[in-house]
């Protein structure tokens, strides 16, 4: 037989891109090149993080508030491994966790996803997850107002999915904002998250739009949300999660996996 590479990469297009997958297969489906797009490495930049060693530094900043007790997230040898976060239980305390390199421009329309252990109460509880330029404080609640949106901590470009039991409206909602666009939010159905069971959540945005998809109970699909208020393209941005106590009762987030996927275009 001829010395040449695997045939599946002698052809015109170039190898593990979004055509090739396409010319493969027939089409390309907007489903199946999501499940795809960690393999489509000519087309889509990826990386996933499971949490079973200790928390990699190079791709993962910790930060917390020292009101007293606070936990950082680190690993925790459970079954499949997890990371945790202990908010402790003075009030007030803040755990949170963000990627180490800001990189991600609406332009390529990035996704943040993920699984997540919920603390055993969500009373008196912030939750925060999402995509935003570098924040002011990184222990400090950048979705400063849902019930009339508004985000601070030196942010001007984010979409998160957010809740605080202060506010009137106690459940989920996606809040964006950007550059050239008003904050905005939608409400996340009437979403508040189980108890102490696994959650799992999708954030996207693209220019001037922030959208997500929620999974609760361990997998029992709430809904797909849209906000018509995003992120301005070549403003750069990083993923965090960030959860609040509110009062004298410690919040323990674990979080299974995360991962990371845009558009491969240009890298300047």
């Amino acid at each position: 037989m001829p010395n040449i590479p695997n045939l599946m990469y002698v052809h015109p297009y170039t190898p593990l891109s979004r055509t090739h997958f396409e010319t493969l297969f027939q089409g390309g489906d907007p489903e199946r090149v999501a499940l795809m797009s960690q393999l489509l490495l000519a087309s889509y930049a990826a990386e996933r993080h499971d949490f079973n060693t200790a928390i990699e530094t190079a791709h993962w900043t910790v930060a917390k508030t020292s009101v007293g007790g606070e936990v950082n997230f680190a690993y925790n040898a459970q079954r499949n491994g997890a990371l945790r976060g202990a908010t402790g239980a003075t009030g007030n305390n803040v755990v949170a966790l963000h990627k180490a390199q800001t990189y991600l421009d609406a332009a390529d329309h990035p996704v943040f996803m993920g699984r997540l252990k919920m603390p055993s109460s969500l009373a008196d509880t912030v939750i925060e997850i999402g995509l935003s330029d570098p924040k002011s404080s990184e222990f400090a609640v950048s979705v400063t107002d849902i019930d009339t949106p508004a985000i601070g901590n030196g942010v001007t470009d984010a979409a998160f999915i957010a809740m605080d039991t202060a506010q009137d409206l106690t459940t989920m909602a996606i809040v964006g904002v950007g550059t050239s666009t008003s904050v905005a939010k939608t409400l996340i159905d009437t979403h508040t998250p189980t108890a102490s069971l696994w959650w799992e959540f999708v954030i996207g945005v693209r220019a001037g739009q922030s959208m997500c998809a929620i999974w609760d109970s361990s997998g029992e699909f709430i809904a797909h949300t849209v906000v018509n208020s995003g992120p301005d393209v070549g403003v750069l941005m990083r993923p965090s999660i960030l959860v609040k106590a509110l009062a004298a009762s410690s919040r323990v987030l674990d979080i299974d996996w995360l991962a990371i996927i845009a558009e491969r275009n240009a890298t300047s």
